[in-house]
C-alpha cells in the first residue's frame, strides 16, 4: 500500500512539469519554477477580530471622597437695550382727533344745542383738556305756564404723570336756569322775575396719586375738594373736603397667624379719610358744620371666597355732636368661578343732607329749606351675580335697610300755587328686589334693569318713590356708518301730597305711572364730519315725575357733528 502511494506522488510531480511557470518573489529576488498546468492559489492570513481578554482574579475597590466649597463668581456683562419692534400695519388705523364740535336745534326758538371738547392726546407726561356745552328749549307744555330753561358748563382738566405720583386737577362751573312752571296760568298771576330760579355750582378738585410699582408695599391718594353754590333767595353754600386714600397688601409672616393657616391667602386692607367743612346759609338760617369719617376695611380671600370686615366711624360737629361706629362685613364665594358668584353683606352709613344734595334730586326745591342727616343703620344685600355666556352677565338680588331720617320731598303749601318742594323726613323701613341682564358683543349692546320696592314708612308718606322702576335699552351697529339707540323707561304710580289740602297728614294723590321711549341715531359720514338725531317722549306722553311738573311731549333734537 505504501509503494502504491509513492508511486502516485511520483507520477504527479512528473506531469506537472510539463506546464512549468515562474513566479517571482519581489521580496527576496527568487524565483519558483514551477512545472505543469496547475493554478496557484493565495490566501490571505485571518486576523484575530478581538484583543485579547485577561481575567484579573484580584478586584480592587477604588473609594473617593470629596468636598465642594461655594465661592460666588461675578459675572461681567452688560444690558443690552433692544428696540421695540416696528409694527407693521397692513390698513391704516383711525385717526384719533383732539376735538369734536357738535351743533344742533330743538323747537327754532332758543339758541342751538352747542358742545365742544378738546384734549391733549397721546402724551406720556401730561394731558389736558376743555370741555363745554349748552342746550335750552321753550317747549310748550299744556295748560301750564313759561317752561324755558337754559343748561350751561364749562370744565377744565388736566393731569401731570411723574415716574412715581400723578397729579391731577379739575375745575367745573354749571350755571343753569329754569321756571317754576307748576301752576295754572288761568288761575294764578307771578311776577316773571319771582318766577324764575338758578343754580350756579363751581366745583374745584386737586389729587395727587401714587404709580403703581412691582417695589411699591402700598399705593396712597390724596385731595382737596372745593364746591360753591350760589342761587336765588339768599342760598349760598361753601363746602371744602380733604380727603386721602392708602392701600395695599399684607400676607402673615410665614403663612400662618394664631393657629390660622393662610397659605395660599392674599390680604388686602383699604382707609379711606375725609373731613369735609361745610357752610351753609339762606334768608333765615346760617349752619357750620364738619364731618369727619374714616372706612378702614381688610379683605381676606382665599380660593373661591373672600370675605371684607370694615370698621367705618363718622364725627359730625354741629349743635347736636354725634360719634358712631358702624361694623361693616361682605362676603363673596364663587359657587363656579366666573361663572356664578354668590355675595351677602351688611353695611351702615352716615350721610349729611344740604342744598347742593336736595338740588340734584330735585331742582324744584325753593328756599329756607331744614337741613337734616340721614342714618342708615341697617343695609343688609344679598344675591347671585355671574355670566351666563362669556358675553351675557348678571346681578340678581335683594336689600334690607332700616333707615333713620329719609328725605321726602312734598309741595311746599306756603308757596304760591305750592308749586315749589320742601323737604320732610321719616324713618323707613326698606325693602327691595331687583335684576340686571347686560349683553353686549361688537355690534350689539342691550340690557334689562329693574327693580321692586316697598317702604314701610314710621309717620309720614312715601311721598315720590314708586314701588317699580324697570330701563332696557339697545345699541346697535350697523357697519360702522349708523349707530341706533333705544332707551325704555318704566316708573311706577307716585304717591305725592295734593295740592289743594295743605296740611300734610292729608290723604295723598297719585301720579300714574310714566312710560318713556327715546331714540338716537348717529350717522358717520367720514372719519371727520356726522350727523345726530334724537326723539325723547316719543308717545308724548303727559306724565309727572314731580306732582304738578308734567314733562314735555314729543321733543326732537338734531344736528351736526365735526372732529377736528
Amino acid at each position: 500500500m505504501k509503494l502504491y502511494n509513492y508511486l502516485l506522488i511520483f507520477l504527479f510531480v512528473l506531469g506537472s512539469g510539463a506546464y512549468a511557470q515562474v513566479v517571482p518573489d519581489e521580496k527576496n529576488g527568487l524565483e519558483i519554477i514551477v512545472k505543469g498546468g496547475g493554478k496557484v492559489t493565495i490566501e490571505k492570513p485571518v486576523k484575530i477580530a478581538d484583543e485579547p481578554n485577561f481575567t484579573d482574579t484580584v478586584n480592587v475597590k477604588v473609594r473617593l471622597d470629596y468636598s465642594s466649597i461655594d465661592k460666588k463668581l461675578n459675572a461681567k456683562f452688560k444690558l443690552e437695550t433692544i428696540k421695540p419692534p416696528k409694527l407693521l400695519i397692513i390698513q391704516p388705523l383711525s385717526k384719533i382727533h383732539k376735538g369734536q364740535i357738535k351743533l344742533g336745534l330743538n323747537d327754532f326758538k332758543t339758541p342751538p344745542f352747542f358742545d365742544f371738547n378738546y384734549s391733549t392726546i397721546r402724551d406720556k407726561k401730561y394731558n389736558a383738556g376743555v370741555i363745554m356745552n349748552h342746550y335750552s328749549s321753550d317747549l310748550d307744555v299744556k295748560g301750564k305756564g313759561d317752561t324755558r330753561f337754559t343748561e350751561n358748563n364749562i370744565e377744565l382738566y388736566g393731569k401731570k404723570i411723574n415716574k412715581k405720583t400723578t397729579l391731577s386737577g379739575n375745575l367745573d362751573y354749571d350755571y343753569n336756569t329754569f321756571r317754576y312752571y307748576g301752576y295754572d296760568p288761568s288761575v294764578f298771576s307771578f311776577d316773571p322775575a319771582n318766577d324764575q330760579q338758578f343754580y350756579s355750582v363751581l366745583k374745584g378738585e386737586v389729587a395727587l396719586k401714587s404709580n403703581k410699582s412691582k417695589k411699591t408695599k402700598y399705593q396712597y391718594t390724596t385731595g382737596l375738594n372745593y364746591q360753591q353754590l350760589f342761587s336765588k333767595y339768599q342760598v349760598q353754600e361753601h363746602l371744602v373736603e380733604l380727603k386721602g386714600e392708602v392701600n395695599g397688601y399684607y400676607i402673615p409672616s410665614g403663612g400662618v397667624m394664631d393657629s390660622i393657616d393662610f397659605t395660599d391667602v392674599s390680604g388686602f386692607w383699604n382707609v379711606e379719610v375725609s373731613a369735609g367743612h361745610l357752610i351753609s346759609q339762606d334768608s333765615s338760617v346760617s349752619l357750620n358744620s364738619t364731618l369727619f369719617s374714616v372706612r378702614p376695611t381688610y379683605k381676606l380671600k382665599k380660593k373661591s371666597i373672600s370675605v371684607t370686615l370694615g370698621l367705618p366711624a363718622y364725627f359730625l360737629t354741629n349743635n347736636s355732636r354725634f360719634l358712631t361706629l358702624l361694623p361693616t362685613v361682605n362676603v363673596e364665594y364663587a359657587i363656579a368661578k366666573d361663572i356664578i358668584i354668590a355675595y351677602a353683606g351688611y353695611d351702615r352709613k352716615y350721610e349729611r343732607n344740604h342744598y347742593l344734595t336736595y338740588m340734584e334730586s330735585n331742582p324744584f326745591v325753593g328756599a329756607n329749606i331744614p337741613h337734616s342727616n340721614t342714618y342708615t343703620n341697617i343695609d343688609v344685600v344679598g344675591g347671585l351675580k355671574g355670566a351666563f355666556t362669556s358675553k351675557t352677565t348678571f346681578n340678581v338680588g335683594g336689600h334690607y335697610k332700616n333707615v333713620e331720617g329719609m328725605v321726602l320731598f312734598v309741595n311746599e303749601f306756603t308757596s304760591g300755587a305750592n308749586r315749589k318742594f320742601t323737604i320732610i323726613t321719616d324713618d323707613v323701613k326698606h325693602t327691595q328686589g331687583f335684576v340686571e341682564v347686560l349683553f353686549e358683543n361688537k355690534k350689539i349692546k342691550t340690557g334689562v334693569l329693574a327693580e321692586y320696592n316697598n317702604y314701610k314708612m314710621t309717620t309720614k308718606v312715601a311721598y315720590h318713590l314708586p314701588e317699580i322702576v324697570a330701563q332696557a335699552f339697545a345699541k346697535y351697529n350697523v357697519q360702522d356708518k349708523f349707530y341706533l339707540g333705544l332707551d325704555v323707561f318704566y316708573y311706577g304710580e307716585q304717591l305725592a301730597k295734593d295740592n289743594a289740602l295743605t296740611a300734610l297728614d292729608a290723604a295723598p294723590i297719585k301720579l300714574k305711572g310714566i312710560v318713556d321711549f327715546n331714540f338716537n341715531l348717529d350717522y358717520k359720514y367720514n372719519d371727520k364730519l356726522g350727523a345726530f338725531v334724537s326723539v325723547n317722549n316719543i308717545l308724548s306722553t303727559n306724565h309727572q315725575m314731580w306732582n304738578q311738573y308734567p314733562s314735555y311731549g314729543i321733543n326732537v333734537l338734531g344736528g351736526v357733528s365735526y372732529k377736528f
